[in-house]
This record gives structure tokens, C-alpha cells and sequence, in this order.
């Protein structure tokens, strides 16, 4: 029995789409240890001329470890750009950990 033209076209489509279900499933996990992914609290912050996600993540903590997981977060929760790009003006939800050590959280 002869394979068809089309028969091998979604045999194609069906080997893509298995492989990048593969890599998905490789790289999710990257996501599971960073906690501000996980947070339920959040503060909504406007952004003033000159913020960065990076400046905004080192009013919330001073571990360096942590605002580099900030940043993401922030990035990933807001649907920024990968370059996150911000403008005056924009509202941004702020991911909060509850009593994390050198946080705004710790001060209210």
C-alpha cells in the first residue's frame, strides 16, 4: 500500500507538533521554582517615566536572587515583552510573598 501526498503531509504536521509538546514539557519546569509565579496576593503599581522591571523588582526585595525572579514574574504575569518594555502611565501587578525578608510586605 502506497503512502499519499497527503498522508505524509500530516504525518509531518502530527512529528512537529509531538516534538515541541516534548520541548514544552522539558521547559515547564523551569517555571515551578520560581515562588512569585505562585503568589495569590499582588499590588497594582503605575509606572513612572524611567521605571524598569528591574527597578521595580528592587523596591520589593533586596535578595538578588529574588529580583532576578521578580523580574520574570513580573514580565510573565503582565504579558510584557521579553525586552520589558514599559511606558508611563501602565498599571503592573506586583506579585507578593507573604513576609519575605527585605520586602515592601514586611513593612504594612
Amino acid at each position: 500500500m502506497a503512502i499519499s501526498f497527503h498522508d505524509r503531509s500530516i504525518r509531518r504536521v502530527l512529528m512537529i507538533l509531538c516534538a515541541a509538546g516534548v520541548l514544552l514539557t522539558a521547559l515547564a519546569p523551569l517555571h515551578l521554582t520560581n515562588t512569585y509565579l505562585w503568589a495569590d496576593t499582588f499590588e497594582t503599581i503605575t509606572v513612572h517615566e524611567g521605571d524598569t522591571a528591574s527597578a521595580i523588582a528592587c523596591r520589593y526585595t533586596t535578595d538578588s536572587e529574588k529580583q532576578a525572579e521578580l523580574i520574570e514574574a513580573i514580565i510573565d504575569i503582565n504579558a510584557l515583552t521579553p525586552d520589558a518594555a514599559l511606558r508611563a502611565g501602565q498599571s503592573l501587578r506586583i506579585p507578593l510573598l507573604d513576609r519575605q525578608k527585605g520586602s515592601l510586605a514586611d513593612s504594612r
